[in-house]
């Protein structure tokens, strides 16, 4: 196995590493990229050269018996694929240049030869397959005989360019490539081809996720974390519905050829097939029932592009209102807000004299129907509030929140999220920990409305709640508990006002991709919390759902309960934080709890912690006052 220091040789039959060569100069690791072997010699293609070494030596470990072949020109450049076919060593040399191409060569007998010597792409491996060489480019696929004659090639599949990073041929002449775009691809030559891939988003990358109704929205775009400039993403939008994946690419709006750094989205709650997505460089999309409808720039509408930057538009935050208005925030202009009404009508407003070419991030509504704007590269947080006149700008209120007293008293100017919990708290993440508006209502009164951060005791001692974290995400459940999510540290579930640490995941204890969280997003319908870290998106099925005012569809699952289930029992549809006790027909208490928002969850197991007997058991469900109840059923078979 050629690796990033050397060689390793596997024992297959014991399943043990059975040595590791440092073929390097005086042992010393050295990148490896590929390995090929010419039945006497096994030639390795390395950083620093082609280093080769006959196969029968008395010990391969042992560096000396390595020598790098400087026959050729620029022999010790990097070289990155390798392979041994008809009675010729070929070997890739990679250019680092990205508009210059690699030079494949191949040395017959003691001379090297060009072997392409028009070539113009990038080469991304060397192959023998059944008797052929295939050659992958970076566009296309190239098979030869052996007399290096073309046999045939790839150039297109999907009804556009092909982008393989690998391909091998079976002894049915079918070519199976490995594909940037498309996945796994079986090409068949002269018939068709199939795509083969794993349900899932397009790629690994996301920014900000959305919930909405059950169904999940991906922004995949990328921002520079300190810079804020963009990083040049064509990947679209993803989305997860009843179970499936769907990606809106490239493949279905070519406009994402051109359309970059998708970094917010937002879902109409009056039609969920309409989708508003916002885009770090051409303004706002919109879609329908996955099909292009709109964009929305300095022609359309009030968005308008940076000073600095040419047809810049940069739209980093979208929201809407309880009357369904769509907030936009528009990045390094004056008029960093403008608001979509359900008609199609446009309002702005100009923010001259808080901003300065601010870069503008997210958004987010509190219960009075305030903006809560965050001001990137420190700039703190914007409060808004149009007093519900959209087109009445005399009466508009807005102020901006940074550090100190009486001016917002946040632990940095540095926000990175935001979120709005269920009893209208403004939560903010920053980079030195988390601080909490408990009043936002009071931002435009003379009383108190500063920020207050959570003491909290941890081994004896007491702090501030994550304050030596980046807190990147904040997401709030059904029971009005935090999901927080960190720069380097995972992910954290706190108890509603935050002071007790419930969950925490990391790469150590979890799966969880990376410790480097981007985005959280919780299914309020079964309680699924979607992490979107730096290496992709994984979710964890939390025991919290969104409550509700009455009961409704109320029951249990799996139900009924079969003798070798041994896991937990939801019972869903209930109104938010209900008691809830389970009897037994004869009305012994089995069980009691409290329900996380409009979820309640069991063990099946009775108050001395044994398995419960096979029967009917009564899930008696009340709020405090008693003025809303509901029973159901469950039924256990042992």
């Amino acid at each position: 196995m050629s690796c990033g220091f050397g060689i390793v040789e596997l024992d297959m039959i014991r399943q043990e590493i059975k040595n590791t060569f440092y073929i390097g100069p005086l042992g010393k690791p050295i990148e490896v990229f590929d390995l090929t072997y010419d039945g006497a010699s096994f030639y390795a293609a390395t950083e620093q050269g082609i280093y080769f070494a006959l196969k029968n030596v008395p010990n391969l470990a042992n560096y000396e018996y390595w020598t790098r072949d400087t026959s050729l020109i620029n022999y010790d450049d990097k070289f990155t694929s390798i392979a041994f076919y008809s009675n010729k060593l070929f070997a890739n040399r990679k250019t680092a240049s990205a508009t210059v191409s690699d030079t494949i060569i191949y040395k017959d007998g003691n001379q090297w030869h060009y072997f392409d010597a028009v070539n113009s792409s990038k080469v991304e491996c060397l192959a023998v397959c059944n008797g052929k060489l295939v050659i992958t480019y970076d566009y296309y696929i190239l098979v030869f005989g052996d007399s290096l004659n073309q046999i045939t090639g790839v150039w297109e599949y999907n009804g556009t360019y092909a982008t393989p990073k690998h391909a091998i041929m079976d002894n049915k002449n079918v070519i199976w490539i490995a594909d940037n775009r498309y996945g796994m691809i079986r090409w068949v030559w002269g018939e068709d081809y199939t795509l083969m891939f794993p349900n899932g988003p397009l790629t690994s990358n996301v920014f900000k996720m959305t919930a909405e109704d059950g169904d999940l929205w991906v922004a995949p775009g990328l921002r520079d974390e300190s810079t804020w400039n963009n990083m040049y993403n064509h990947d679209g939008i993803f989305s997860f519905t009843n179970e499936t994946w769907t990606n809106i690419d490239r493949n279905v709006f070519n406009g994402f050829d051109t359309i970059q750094d998708i970094v917010t989205v937002a879902v109409d709650p009056t039609d969920k097939k309409r989708i508003f997505a916002g885009s770090w460089e051409r303004g706002l999309l919109e879609f329908y029932d996955g099909h292009f409808v709109n964009i929305y720039n300095e022609q359309n509408s009030p968005l308008t592009s940076s000073s600095s930057t040419f047809y810049w538009i940069g739209v980093g935050g979208l929201c809407f209102d309880t009357n369904n208005n769509l907030w936009v925030t528009n990045s390094s202009v004056n008029n960093i807000l403008s608001v979509k009404t359900p008609a199609g009508q446009w309002y702005t407003y100009q923010f001259s004299s808080l901003v300065n070419d601010n870069v503008i991030g997210d958004v987010v509504i509190d219960q009075y129907n305030q903006k809560w704007i965050i001001v990137g590269r420190g700039g703190g947080i914007i409060v808004f509030n149009d007093n519900n006149t959209l087109a009445t700008k005399t009466d508009d209120k807005m102020k901006k929140l940074s550090t100190g007293v009486g001016n917002g008293n946040l632990p940095s100017a540095n926000v990175v999220s935001l979120a709005v919990d269920l009893k209208g708290e403004i939560w903010v993440g920053t980079d030195m920990g988390i601080a909490v508006f408990y009043s936002p209502g009071n931002v435009f009164s003379n009383e108190n409305f500063d920020a207050q951060q959570i003491l909290v005791t941890l081994d004896g001692y007491n702090q501030y709640l994550l304050q030596t974290e980046t807190v990147t995400a904040i997401a709030v459940d059904g029971a009005n508990r935090k999901w927080i999510g960190t720069a380097n540290s995972g992910v954290y579930l706190m108890s509603e006002d935050g002071t007790v640490e419930l969950k925490h995941f990391d790469t150590e204890n979890s799966p969880l991709f990376s410790n480097n969280i981007k985005t959280i997003a919780i299914n309020q319908k079964n309680g699924e919390v979607f992490f979107g870290t730096s290496l992709g998106i994984i979710s964890y099925k939390g025991d919290a759902t969104e409550g509700s005012e009455n009961y409704t569809d109320v029951y249990a699952y799996p139900n009924p309960v079969k003798e070798n289930y041994n896991g937990y029992i939801a019972i869903k549809g209930l109104v938010a934080d209900v008691d809830v006790k389970i009897t037994d027909v004869s009305g012994n208490l089995v069980y009691s709890t409290i329900a996380n928002g409009g979820q309640a969850v069991w063990n099946g197991r009775n108050l001395n912690g044994e398995k419960v007997k096979t029967g009917v058991y009564l899930v008696f469900c009340s709020n405090t006052d008693g003025s809303k109840t509901f029973v159901t059923k469950i039924l256990f078979i042992n």
